[in-house]
């Protein structure tokens, strides 16, 4: 972490799942709660939440914790109201994404982190393409995750479910 020039940085931390995990928040625009009444579209995998409006933005809101095949805990439902959706822009395009998290945790300065090995945390198998480190703080260890990567994924991308024919 030694070569990252702004100190006053800090990396949005949210748990996926077990994993705890930090992502830059170069193209984050806020940390959201999640829709209550998305519009939801038909013949859509199931990580896709559904279309809604922040102001004039339409976001569409996708659950990572369903595409990544992780389990949820189910104390996610007790706390229904908790902010839990990264709200980013594509940096390729106009698209504004609505990452749902299972719990955002805080923001942490750049200057607290750690590097680590990689051995030393366990990160489940599909978060492992979108992982670019392991860094410890807090007297935890983090995954560092790169939002983009998972939002130009084509598997992520395409979230109309195949047509079955007759």
């Amino acid at each position: 972490m030694s070569n990252v020039a702004n100190k006053d940085q800090r990396l949005a931390a949210f748990r996926l799942g077990e994993t705890l995990c930090l992502c830059v928040t170069s193209n984050l625009d806020a940390v959201f709660p999640t829709p209550t009444d998305p519009l939801i579209i038909p013949g859509t995998k199931p990580y896709f939440t559904g279309n809604a409006r922040i102001g004039r933005d339409l976001v569409s809101y996708f659950h990572l914790p369903t595409f990544l095949g992780l389990s949820t805990s189910s104390q996610a439902d007790a706390n229904d109201d908790r902010t839990t959706t990264l709200i980013i822009r594509d940096p390729l395009s106009s698209s504004i994404y609505g990452l749902q998290t299972d719990e955002i945790i805080d923001m942490i300065p750049i200057h607290e982190l750690e590097d680590a090995s990689r051995e030393d945390m366990a990160i489940p198998a599909k978060l492992t393409p979108y992982c670019v480190g392991v860094v410890s703080a807090r007297s935890k260890m983090w995954a560092l995750i790169h939002l983009d990567n998972i939002i130009r994924d084509p598997n992520f991308r395409a979230v109309e479910l195949p047509v079955q024919r007759p």
